[in-house]
């Protein structure tokens, strides 16, 4: 029960492989994955601090294995290690990887991806909170659908409320959105779609 507890409070995370790593027929699968999380904890620095240890404990295999990952990676040119060792000394202290964007369409690749983390992340911010149990298969196609601060009777998807306020901005769809709440209530509406209601005034 504990377990399965902590599962739900972990951030879901997601990795993006580009296609030019999934046609390579040179690499096995396990290692586009690797490639595809080196990209993904590298958008903030640039890089990242993977161990073979961690490697290990986060794709369940052995430390050949992950040392072979990250070697061929790095052969095949998609990577590029930089050791750093401790100062007056030969011991190393990280090995910092990151995706060889001398290469221009890897540059073109990391651009891209952080582009689409801002974005999402944007709209995390921007999206109302979700609350369990909104859902009305029936009315929205089994969409998720949002419930909107305290107003109860007008449900919209997560797509459709961040749509009319790119339409209307938000200071006019909120007021927009009190408004008709109101008269939903007033006079007992069931309209098929509050988003096209919404939308067509």
């Amino acid at each position: 029960m504990d377990q399965e507890s902590d599962k739900e409070k972990k951030q879901i995370r997601f990795i993006i492989v580009p296609d030019f790593i999934i046609d390579d027929s040179d690499i096995p699968d396990g290692e586009k994955l690797l490639f595809g999380e080196i990209a993904s904890n590298s958008l903030e620095k640039g890089f990242c601090w993977f161990s073979n240890k961690h490697l290990m404990e986060r794709f369940h295999i052995g430390e050949r294995t992950a040392s072979r990952w990250v070697n061929d990676l790095r052969k095949k040119g998609y990577i590029t290690i930089n050791i750093v060792k401790r100062k007056n000394s030969e011991e190393v202290d990280e090995r910092q990887i990151k995706v060889d964007t001398t290469k221009p369409v890897l540059a073109e690749y990391m651009n891209w991806y952080r582009q689409k983390r801002q974005q999402v992340m944007a709209n995390i911010g921007n999206a109302p909170p979700a609350k369990n149990g909104a859902v009305n298969n029936k009315g929205l196609n089994n969409k998720d659908v949002i419930d909107l601060k305290d107003i109860t009777n007008v449900l919209l998807s997560t797509e459709e409320y961040q749509s009319l306020i790119n339409e209307f901005g938000k200071q006019k769809f909120e007021s927009g959105l009190v408004d008709y709440s109101n008269w939903n209530q007033k006079v007992n509406a069931h309209p098929k779609s509050a988003f096209d209601s919404l939308k067509n005034g």
